[in-house]
């Protein structure tokens, strides 16, 4: 009996997740996928990356859990809480380690964490910052840090 409990637990869950993977699929491009990046603002940009959920998570983190261990023209290196980033603007290349990011790294978005950082550095650099991932997203890379 509780085998057959388990099965149907199994072949309920199995359909919720297929069902939220075809969801995501077919989810087509947001509004601002059409509009030219000098016209968007930086919350534009932004939005253009993270959700609502996160991006109310990611002004949700407090200050003092983001340590900027590094800003230079060509790379950021920072850390939240115990999870590492690095931004490098040369390789377009962004590099983070939770686990929210290793689900968008398909789909070239961010997690709260990424979210956190672009809020806390300078407007104007992190608005080009934005401008540049969504101009050439093709051309950056988002990987796992190791």
């Amino acid at each position: 009996m509780a085998q057959n409990s388990f099965a149907l637990f199994a072949e309920a869950k199995s359909r919720v997740e297929d069902h939220f993977k075809v969801s995501m699929a077919l989810k087509g491009p947001k509004l601002e996928a059409f509009v030219e990046p000098s016209k968007l603002d930086f919350e534009g940009l932004l939005r253009a990356f993270l959700d609502a959920d996160r991006l109310k998570r990611a002004k949700s983190i407090k200050d003092d859990e983001l340590r900027i261990e590094k800003e230079m023209d060509e790379r950021v290196e920072a850390a939240i809480r115990e999870y590492r980033i690095v931004i490098d603007f040369e390789a377009r290349m962004i590099l983070h380690d939770c686990a929210d990011w290793s689900k968008m790294l398909p789909a070239k978005r961010f997690c709260k964490h990424i979210g956190k950082l672009l809020l806390s550095m300078d407007i104007e650099k992190a608005t080009n910052v934005l401008r540049s991932i969504y101009a050439q997203k093709q051309m950056w890379q988002f990987k796992q840090y190791t």
